[in-house]
C-alpha cells in the first residue's frame, strides 16, 4: 500500500508540474481559472495522500517497536531527537510557480509537523 500511495503522489507531481505548464502558457482568462482550480484540488488530494502514507508510515514503525526489545521511552526520545536534527537550512527542490507582470508567487509545500512564522522563511 506505501509503494501504491508513493505512485500516486508522484503521479499527481507530474500532473501538477504540466499544469503548471499550461497554466503559464494559457491565454483566456477562463481556461487560467480552469486550471488553478484543478491544480488546487490536485494540491489537495496531495496533501490527502501524504497524511495517509505518513499515518501508514507512523502505523509500521509502531508495530516494529512493538516487536523490538526496546521500551518505548527509548523509541520516541529517538524520534524526537531526529526531528530536532532536521530543523535548520532546508534545500527547496520541489516547488511551483506563477508570475504576472507584476507578481511572482511561490508555493513550496511544508510538512504539517512543523509550524512556521513568516519570519522564519528567508530566501537567498
Amino acid at each position: 500500500m506505501a509503494a501504491q500511495l508513493k505512485k500516486d503522489i508522484e503521479e499527481i507531481d507530474h500532473n501538477l508540474s504540466e499544469l503548471l505548464s499550461l497554466e503559464l502558457l494559457a491565454k483566456r482568462q477562463h481556461v487560467k481559472t480552469l486550471l488553478s482550480k484543478e491544480s488546487k484540488r490536485l494540491t489537495q488530494e496531495k496533501s490527502e495522500l501524504l497524511a495517509k502514507r505518513k499515518e501508514l508510515v507512523a502505523l509500521e514503525s509502531l508495530a516494529i517497536a512493538s516487536n523490538d526489545s526496546s521500551s518505548p521511552s527509548v523509541a520516541t526520545n529517538e524520534c524526537s531527537a531526529k526531528s530536532e536534527s532536521a530543523l535548520g537550512s532546508v534545500v527547496v527542490t520541489n516547488y511551483m510557480w506563477d508570475q504576472t507582470d507584476d507578481f511572482v508567487k511561490i508555493y513550496i509545500e511544508i510538512d504539517k509537523n512543523y509550524s512556521l512564522d513568516s519570519t522564519q522563511i528567508v530566501m537567498n
